[in-house]
């Protein structure tokens, strides 16, 4: 992608023609992909985005209605998608040593889009896991705060990808995560695998939201003959 404009500007071109609700929702997959890229190649496409510019002059260029508020979105789009870089910390920290903006401000996100991003960033960031870990007591407040930005659909992915990175027989073994969660059956898979050491203390938790998943499924099965 880095050597192929044609591909760059495929994909540069779907971004910007996706509607708002369809790319906040397929966000945190296109994070996700590009948290795989070293640092190096996202700051290059950052610069691309940044720079090159070269689709969104093509669609000044020819398209009268695609206009500059247009391409403040296609900046804050790929912003979300590709993290912050090398270059946004720099400039962020030489926004803040002056007094002036912060990152969020001078990066064109919204107070609830940095928000958005830290979320993200907590789970796909550079260190491993991001800066999600298994003794964060913040995790339940994280997990409130992706439900409030994407589907419960790709809150599911989220939350399977944060077990995959983390302690998952000392995560499912804390109450309060629990009850945070978004239920499927993914995660009761594990919950029944697991039960046999489950603390005590966990296990009526455990069971509501075992309940809350056959109750759900149940309700999926009956509703087409309704």
């Amino acid at each position: 992608m880095l050597h192929d404009q044609t591909l760059w500007q495929l994909l540069d071109s779907w971004v910007i023609q996706l509607a708002p609700e369809q790319f906040q929702t397929i966000l945190p997959l296109l994070r996700r992909t590009f948290a795989t890229f070293s640092q190096a190649a996202r700051q290059q496409l950052s610069e691309q985005v940044a720079h090159g510019q070269q689709s969104t002059q093509t669609q000044l260029a020819t398209n009268p209605t695609f206009n500059e508020a247009q391409a403040d979105e296609r900046s804050r789009r790929w912003r979300l998608i590709l993290g912050q870089t090398a270059d946004d910390e720099n400039n962020a920290a030489a926004e803040t040593g002056d007094g002036e903006a912060g990152e969020g401000e001078q990066s064109g996100l919204s107070e609830q889009d940095q928000a958005m991003d830290e979320a993200l960033e907590a789970l796909y960031g550079d260190s491993s896991g991001g800066d999600l870990s298994d003794s964060n007591p913040d995790i339940a407040r994280w997990l409130g705060d992706i439900r409030s930005y994407f589907p419960a659909s790709m809150v599911q992915v989220m939350q399977r990808d944060a077990l995959n990175k983390l302690n998952l027989r000392r995560l499912l073994g804390q109450p309060e995560f629990l009850e945070a969660i978004e239920p499927d059956v993914h995660l009761v898979a594990n919950l029944l695998a697991l039960r046999r050491i489950m603390p005590g203390k966990t296990k009526e938790t455990a069971k509501e939201v075992v309940r809350r998943v056959v109750e759900k499924l149940l309700k999926q099965l009956t509703y087409p003959l309704e």
